[in-house]
């Protein structure tokens, strides 16, 4: 849902930024959000405390397309709102995993996973996300502001720090269990090639 969400954010930046050829495929991405939406909603609203998160979720979400079916949206307030959303995403799946004891699991390694999975990793893939949208509609602009260059040195600020957050989980769980470093080693290989 984040992917897709983040997706969503950057072909909606394209379109409010002048480049009406992504209006198909942002319309496309908009139709995955939702249907990503409706398949969550059992497990999302089988937690009690869950569903009042999830009404705003997807009341936001409504807000965003009307917002964008009209083009009363600026590319700024597009991605700011595109961004609120993804937060309650994932304010949400840290939830889940609390509800479904994910975040408390007994094992060390387990624990460790789980919270650079839950945790640290959205971080950083919201931030590498954030930098590609804000990023194409600076191409898209062929200009970059003072504060744009600003903004995205403090976002790969934020990205450094989530990933030395992440690596650190990683590292404490193989600590714990040490066969799993011949299974990261692999995951991090496989990533690299199709990358």
């Amino acid at each position: 849902l984040v992917r897709a969400l983040q997706t969503h954010r950057g072909l909606s930046n394209i379109m409010l930024s002048g480049n009406d050829t992504a209006a198909a495929t942002r319309e496309a991405a908009a139709r995955d959000v939702s249907q990503k939406l409706e398949q969550l909603t059992p497990v999302a609203t089988g937690v009690e405390h869950i569903v009042p998160q999830w009404k705003e979720l997807n009341k936001e979400w409504a807000v965003l397309q009307t917002g964008l079916a009209g083009k009363k949206m600026n590319a700024t307030e597009a991605f700011e709102k595109h961004s609120q959303i993804i937060n309650i995403v994932v304010d949400t799946a840290q939830d889940l995993a609390d509800a479904y004891g994910l975040t408390l699991d007994p094992d060390a390694s387990g624990y460790f996973l789980q919270n650079a999975w839950v945790v640290f990793l959205p971080d950083v893939a919201e931030g590498l996300a954030q930098v590609r949208g804000k990023g194409s509609v600076m191409l898209n602009a062929k200009e970059i502001s003072s504060e744009d260059r600003q903004l995205l040195v403090t976002l790969k600020r934020q990205i450094d720090r989530s990933r030395d957050g992440l690596k650190k989980q990683i590292e404490k769980a193989v600590e714990a269990e040490h066969s799993l470093r011949t299974e990261i080693n692999a995951a991090e290989l496989q990533a690299a090639n199709s990358g």
